[in-house]
């Protein structure tokens, strides 16, 4: 948004019972960055900083300060934190020269081993961020736990506290980045729900910001634009979170709210009422979860008037479903849409428009092509040979860099002049331009005609039937045939 004394007003961030404005949140980066300066964890010093951290206000001042000195982020996957040899390997993989971590996940025997071990490690810096934890979703048992636990950790690795160094560098000048962007400068990293183990996904800061760019340029979307508040549900090491539920609110001057472990937090729902959140990127499972719990948790829709289901394929029964369920407890006018994205192209990629009340993942966001790979014909179709369905492939401004440290994470595929990334996933494509996800590709078996059938066609056929919560095709051999 324009700059303005009014717009540097605005709430940027609502973490527990603390509330940040943007111009606020701006001094707070300048003052990491300092920080940052100060160590020596800049671009010009080759920094490439990993932050294992949990959903908090501090966390995000972390990734735009080094960001503002130049520094690549990568931001490790929460779950890491219970298996500290998955950490080790990451910092070894990634060639990561500093690492910041944040309270509740720094154990006691992952930061003796991280110290122990910081030179063969190759670690300049290791830094402890203090989050406090409090509000409406958090049990005050446990906010006095976490600080006891801090107590002891700053008794004992004192001098690598945050709240320490910003005391001791605050007026340290901040070490500006120039204006060439590292093709790593944000490296984001798959769930693992596809392949079973999750990927760094590197992002420059063009892709990074051509990712929230395509959303908010959607013409035909009805926001909430006067009181726009959103929250983080999901771990920000994925491009769902970091880039749909951070950046892209930023960039549209909305306040995000942060809780405590996202919607894994069994009391997430009290902060929607709580925090009036109008606008919420959602999975089905958080649906899925609240709607077994409902009598327990006094649930209160009345604010939201906009939502987003991503992450996984949504029947049209299912929407139906979530959409009469939020009506039961307060939802007013709410607009439900299915969306679609993979994290090598920083996220949302297409969506649907609130005229469609089927299972179709809608449409592609501005500047976001498409082809579909038919294996049949052995060629690429785009919109324009419609009605057709193939493979889905993806290309857009916001597509990540393709390898990391000599590397390969992922293929690119020339087309028409254009580098596509395969999504493996099935979709067919109306004359309209509209997308329904037909299953994931790849997985099929052979019947004794010599039949091919798509275990993933299969599979999300079924889904969409009554009474059908999941389901999935395994192979069975027979000896005697």
């Amino acid at each position: 948004e324009t700059a303005s004394l009014a717009n540097l007003s605005k709430t940027a961030i609502e973490d527990g019972r603390r509330t940040y404005t943007y111009g606020l949140m701006f001094r707070e980066w300048e003052r990491y960055a300092s920080v940052f300066s100060a160590l020596g964890m800049t671009g010009e010093k080759h920094s490439r900083t990993g932050i294992l951290g949990s959903t908090c206000a501090e966390v995000i001042f972390s990734i735009y300060g080094l960001n503002m000195v130049g520094a690549d982020v990568s931001i490790v996957p929460a779950y890491s934190a219970l298996m500290p040899k998955r950490i080790m390997e990451t910092i070894r993989k990634e060639k990561l020269t500093d690492i910041i971590i944040t309270d509740d996940f720094a154990q006691i025997n992952l930061m003796h081993d991280l110290i122990l071990k910081r030179d063969a490690l190759g670690l300049n810096n290791i830094i402890i961020l203090h989050v406090p934890i409090a509000g409406v979703t958090v049990n005050k048992a446990l906010s006095a736990a976490q600080e006891s636990k801090y107590g002891y950790l700053k008794f004992w690795v004192g001098p690598i506290c945050m709240d320490e160094l910003l005391k001791a560098y605050d007026n340290y000048p901040v070490q500006y980045a120039d204006e060439t962007s590292s093709d790593t400068a944000f490296i984001l990293h798959t769930s693992g729900t596809t392949s079973g183990a999750g990927k760094p996904v590197p992002l420059s800061d063009r892709a990074m910001n051509a990712a929230a760019a395509t959303f908010y340029q959607m013409q035909d979307l009805k926001l909430p634009w006067e009181n726009l508040v959103t929250a983080v549900i999901v771990d920000l090491s994925n491009a769902y979170g970091i880039v749909d539920q951070v950046h892209l609110p930023f960039a549209m001057g909305a306040a995000v709210v942060t809780t405590p472990g996202g919607v894994l937090n069994p009391w997430f729902c009290k902060a929607i009422p709580h925090h009036h959140i109008t606008f919420l990127f959602t999975i089905s499972a958080m649906f899925e979860r609240w709607i077994k719990a409902s009598e327990k948790l006094n649930l209160d829709f009345s604010s939201l008037r906009f939502a987003v289901l991503g992450g996984a394929a949504v029947s049209a029964a299912d929407k139906h479903r979530y959409y009469r369920f939020m009506q039961e407890h307060g939802a007013g006018e709410v607009t439900l849409l299915n969306g679609y994205g993979i994290s090598e192209l920083g996220g949302a990629c297409c969506l649907s428009t609130p005229d469609l009340d089927d299972e179709a993942i809608g449409y592609p966001l501005p500047d976001v092509n498409i082809r579909l790979y038919n294996e049949e014909q052995d060629r690429y179709l785009s919109p324009a040979d419609a009605p057709c369905e193939g493979i889905l492939y993806l290309n857009s401004p916001s597509l990540a860099t393709p390898e990391l440290n000599g590397e390969s994470l992922f293929q690119l595929n020339g087309v028409e002049g254009l580098s596509y990334i395969c999504t493996n996933d099935l979709v067919k494509v109306d004359q309209t331009g509209k997308l329904t996800f037909l299953g994931r590709a790849g997985r099929y078996f052979i019947n004794d005609e010599g039949r091919k059938y798509e275990a993933g066609r299969v599979e999300t056929e079924f889904a969409r039937q009554d009474g059908i919560e999941s389901c999935c095709v395994v192979p069975v051999y027979v000896k005697t045939t």
